[in-house]
């Protein structure tokens, strides 16, 4: 019976010609019309967009990126916080039914490799190119291209590589996936091509296999940023890709139970787990959150200081079997339970400046203690 309403949608649908904003459109409200009645018949505690989330935790989410909207722009990097799921799975259904279903992804090595994922707007090409993650984290890397094959101009990079563009709209969501946090960049993986690549770091605040799922990319306009701080929009487009997340995850899970100090707060370790691309960190500190509330809703001076109090690490150092270190700056990004009125659970990731074989890392040395890796 399904099979045979989606056949006879399928032959109505095909009498007419939409735009793919008039799809985007039908697709928006079809979901809203199965969101509101799932809201009314949820018995869980719901947000607006559908979300439902338990009645007894509250969860507050922070990049430090958000902290400097300025010095985002300026390094060219972009910074996503998102709650959603319900949403964006029952679009995607609505969005496969009139654009197709996602690529297809290989694994070599561990990575995944979407097959044919490409989308071509405004004379440039984007590629998914690769993905990898663990149970926690994922990166997903694009590859930009000008159709007619000469280099982008005016680019420069800062001393770690980073260029200075930007998307003026950016959205990378992983159907199912409830709540993260993340920032992205880009840089130039081989000079001497005339391609870009374009990278999003995102962390799970519930960790969750995202092995099968679908990623769905939509970019928009394409800027680039000057010394002076100027924006200037080298491409008026819009891109859309989708591809199925595929790869191996590389965690070891680290022994907890260490005294730690973070921000001159004592506190336990309560989980650890490292990856190819970064360190997943619980921890509980022997103090309650107390952050104060900002400025009409805004973060405020004292509540972005507590905030860092409560997450940011500061350098964490992975020590190398060989004798040799990876030194991981903390940029305070993570999430945090603020419901007791003793102590403070931490959840965070770290993202790893280079990708590393975990099997190769000795011990991992943060907040006053020395955790060994088995």
């Amino acid at each position: 019976m399904m099979n045979e309403l989606f056949d006879d949608y399928a032959k109505g649908m095909g009498k007419y010609s939409l735009s793919e904003d008039q799809k985007d459109q039908m697709a928006r409200r079809l979901a809203d019309a199965v969101l509101a009645r799932e809201r009314d018949s949820a018995s869980a505690v719901g947000t607006a967009s559908g979300v439902t989330r338990p009645a007894t935790r509250r969860h507050a989410w922070w990049r430090a990126a958000a902290a400097a909207a300025a010095l985002t722009a300026a390094l060219g990097l972009g910074g996503v916080a998102y709650a959603t799921g319900t949403l964006t799975d029952v679009q995607g259904i609505f969005d496969d039914i009139f654009a197709g279903a996602p690529a297809a992804t290989e694994v070599v090595n561990k990575v995944g490799h979407p097959l044919d994922a490409t989308s071509s707007d405004g004379g440039i090409t984007v590629t998914a190119d690769a993905v990898i993650g663990d149970r926690s984290n994922y990166v997903v890397v694009l590859s930009l291209a000008k159709d007619d094959g000469t280099p982008f101009e005016g680019l420069s990079a800062t001393k770690d590589g980073k260029l200075n563009l930007m998307f003026g709209t950016e959205d990378v969501m992983v159907d199912g996936v409830r709540g993260a946090y993340g920032s992205s960049y880009f840089y130039d993986r081989d000079p001497s091509d005339n391609s870009i690549q374009f990278v999003r770091q995102i962390s799970l605040v519930d960790s969750q296999s995202l092995v099968g799922k679908t990623m769905r990319v939509s970019l928009g306009d394409l800027r680039l940023l000057d010394d002076s701080g100027s924006v200037s929009t080298l491409a008026d487009a819009g891109w859309k890709l989708k591809f199925k997340m595929d790869y191996e995850d590389s965690s070891i899970d680290l022994p907890a139970g260490q005294g730690i100090e973070v921000g001159g707060i004592k506190g336990q370790l309560r989980e650890a787990s490292l990856s190819s691309i970064a360190l997943k960190l619980g921890y509980e500190l022997d103090e309650a959150a107390n952050v104060p509330e900002g400025p009409s809703g805004r973060m405020g001076d004292q509540m972005s200081a507590r905030i860092d109090q409560l997450l940011d690490l500061g350098t964490v150092t992975l020590n190398m079997r060989d004798g040799t270190t990876v030194e991981v700056t903390d940029n305070g990004g993570g999430s945090f339970d603020d419901n007791s009125a003793t102590s403070t659970t931490v959840e965070k990731s770290l993202f790893l400046p280079q990708a590393i074989d975990p099997t190769q890392v000795e011990s991992v040395s943060l907040a006053g203690a020395t955790i060994p890796v088995a």
